[in-house]
C-alpha cells in the first residue's frame, strides 16, 4: 500500500493547513512533472509518469478529510470497510429503517402519505446521530494530532494509539452505516428505489 503521507513528505495526522497541501503538491508536481523528462530515455519517462500519477493520488485523498482518515487508518491496520456487521447502537435504526422502506414499497397511494410522515423523525433521529458521531471522530483525531509522535506504520503502535485508531475506525464504519441509512430513507421518502446497503 502507497503511504500517500510519505508520497507527499508530510506529517501523518488527520489534521493540516490545505493551502500548506496544495502547495507542497505543486511543487512536487514542478519537480517530477512528465514534461520535464519528454527527451529522457523511456524508463526515465515512465518513471516520472508513475511519481506524477502518485502525486496526483496522494494529493487527491489527503486533500479530502474523510479519504485522509480511512488512508491514515488502512495505514496501520485498521478498515473502515472490514466490518460486514450493523453496529450493535445502530441495529434498531437499520430495522426501523428497512421496515420504512419496505412499507413504502408495498403501500397503496392513499397510506403512503401517513408512511412518509413517519419517515421524518427518523431521518431526523440519522442526521442527529450522524453529527455525534462527527464530533466524536474530530475529538479521535484531535488526540492522535496531539500525540508527541506516532509509530510508523507496520510496526507495533502504543497502547494510546492503539485505542484512538480502533475507536475512529468504529465511529467511521458506524458513520457509514448512518450515511447509507440517510440516503435510502431520502430516496424512498421521494419515490426513488434504493436498497439499503450493508
Amino acid at each position: 500500500m502507497h503511504d500517500y503521507f510519505l508520497t507527499l513528505g508530510v506529517e501523518r495526522t488527520f489534521s493540516f493547513e490545505n493551502a500548506a497541501l496544495e502547495r507542497r503538491f505543486h511543487d512536487l508536481q514542478r519537480q517530477s512533472h512528465p514534461d520535464r523528462f519528454s527527451g529522457s530515455s523511456g524508463g526515465i519517462l515512465e518513471s516520472a509518469l508513475e511519481r506524477s500519477s502518485d502525486i496526483n493520488e496522494a494529493y487527491r485523498t489527503l486533500r479530502d478529510p474523510l479519504r485522509r482518515s480511512k488512508h491514515l487508518l488502512a495505514l496501520y491496520g485498521f478498515s473502515v470497510e472490514q466490518s460486514k456487521q450493523v453496529p450493535m447502537d445502530l441495529l434498531e435504526l437499520v430495522m426501523n429503517a428497512q421496515e420504512k422502506v419496505a412499507e413504502l414499497d408495498s403501500a397503496s397511494e392513499d397510506s403512503k402519505a401517513e408512511i412518509l410522515a413517519s419517515i421524518d423523525p427518523l431521518l431526523d433521529e440519522l442526521a442527529e446521530r450522524r453529527a455525534v458521531i462527527d464530533l466524536e471522530s474530530d475529538k479521535l483525531r484531535a488526540e492522535w494530532d496531539a500525540l508527541p509522535s506516532h509509530s510508523e506504520p507496520g510496526a507495533a503502535e502504543t497502547d494510546a494509539e492503539k485505542i484512538i485508531l480502533q475507536q475512529l475506525a468504529s465511529r467511521l464504519a458506524s458513520r457509514a452505516y448512518v450515511t447509507t441509512l440517510l440516503d435510502s430513507l431520502s430516496a424512498a421518502s421521494k419515490g426513488e428505489s434504493m436498497v439499503l446497503k450493508h
